[in-house]
């Protein structure tokens, strides 16, 4: 979202160039991804990165196995990326992200997530570790 503010002949022309580019992808982009396909590049990629996504999917599983408490209950992804945690009810959410803030760890408080959510669960995009 956004504004300009010049001559009025400009700002249309402007907006007639941009309507245009909004109109499709490149044909640039779109020459490089038929390429991609045709070449067997794209599946190659695909096959590679679900082998990758998959190591670090099982390696998360695992350590959040090994070491959230007693009384958690997480659901590892099936199709998507995100860990569904919820906490033991002696946890809150809000303050253990703070915790692992200082960790530069994050994740997604349940009550910033959903509002029906409570402070005991939380969504990890595969958890974040900068």
């Amino acid at each position: 979202m956004g504004y300009i503010v010049g001559p009025k002949d400009a700002v249309k022309r402007m907006a007639d160039l941009h309507g245009v580019n909004d109109m499709c992808s490149s044909t640039l982009s779109q020459v490089v991804f038929a390429e991609a396909l045709a070449s067997g590049f794209y599946d190659r990629h695909v096959r590679r990165m679900r082998r990758i996504y998959r190591k670090r999917l099982n390696a998360i599983d695992e350590a959040l196995r090994e070491t959230l408490p007693r009384g958690r209950v997480h659901y590892t992804p099936k199709g998507g990326i995100f860990f569904w945690i919820r906490l033991p009810d002696s946890l809150d959410c809000l303050e253990l992200q703070k915790c692992c803030n200082a960790y530069d760890v994050d994740f997604a408080p349940g009550p910033l997530v959903l509002s029906r959510w409570s402070r005991r669960e939380l969504r990890s995009p595969e958890l974040y570790f900068p």
